[in-house]
């Protein structure tokens, strides 16, 4: 009757871990279906997804980027908020289409800011070249260097690029008479392939410490990512 209450406890808990930007590209482009049998953007989410559960110590945050960039997490330790943020992730996210790595980068240096962690690392994929956004990667990469953040670039994509399929203005795929996949094409008509520029995510890579992998399946997909931690 009277209520009785015992007193709350306040629990302090220390972890050495380190802050891990996720930056990843969610262009058209990565509607490519060489990934077989998931879009390369359904690949990377069900590897980054399983890349977080495996480095729940760490405080990881989710930038995507496309014509633009936005924060879809930030640094947090609350593993299911991350994965939940990678299950929202769709074609549109960022507003716009494009491939701004520049600002992919620029905006996860900004949720970095916090200089306590032993170490701060971005790991940014895409399937593109840079032709989007205000930063230019390689100025965005001279940024990280200056403010001692390691970059890890995944370039996307097997050799020769691959078809996209089209999609209507709502985002859906488009189908022909016989209801097969339409796919993008060139004026010419010709089919339209994705094109990447490995140059530019290797040099990021090299001029802030971290390292280029280029992957072309889902297998070599995950064993990046799991390098990546092993080199963390």
């Amino acid at each position: 009757l009277a209520r009785p209450q015992a007193p709350g406890r306040w629990i302090e808990e220390k972890q050495l871990g380190i802050d891990l930007m996720l930056a990843l590209d969610v262009s058209g482009s990565m509607r490519a279906e060489d990934f077989q049998p998931e879009n390369r953007l359904s690949a990377a989410k069900r590897v980054l997804k399983d890349f977080v559960r495996r480095n729940a110590d760490n405080r990881i945050g989710l930038v995507a980027f496309a014509g633009r960039s936005v924060t879809l997490c930030p640094l947090t330790t609350d593993t299911p908020v991350v994965q939940q943020a990678i299950d929202r992730i769709r074609f549109g996210v960022a507003g716009q289409d494009g491939t701004a790595i520049g600002d992919g980068i620029g905006n996860s240096l900004y949720r970095l800011e916090d200089q306590s962690a032993k170490s701060r690392v971005i790991v940014l994929l895409s399937d593109g070249e840079n032709n989007s956004g205000y930063l230019q990667p390689l100025q965005a990469a001279a940024m990280a260097k200056a403010k001692g953040v390691k970059i890890y670039t995944i370039a996307v994509g097997k050799p020769g690029g691959a078809a996209v399929p089209a999609v209507d203005r709502n985002g859906r795929e488009m189908l022909d008479a016989s209801g097969r996949k339409v796919y993008l094409r060139n004026r010419d008509g010709s089919p339209f392939l994705t094109a990447m520029d490995e140059v530019t995510l290797e040099r990021i890579a090299q001029l802030t410490g971290g390292r280029y992998f280029r992957v072309t399946d889902t297998a070599s997909l995950q064993a990046a990512y799991d390098e990546i931690a092993k080199l963390e």
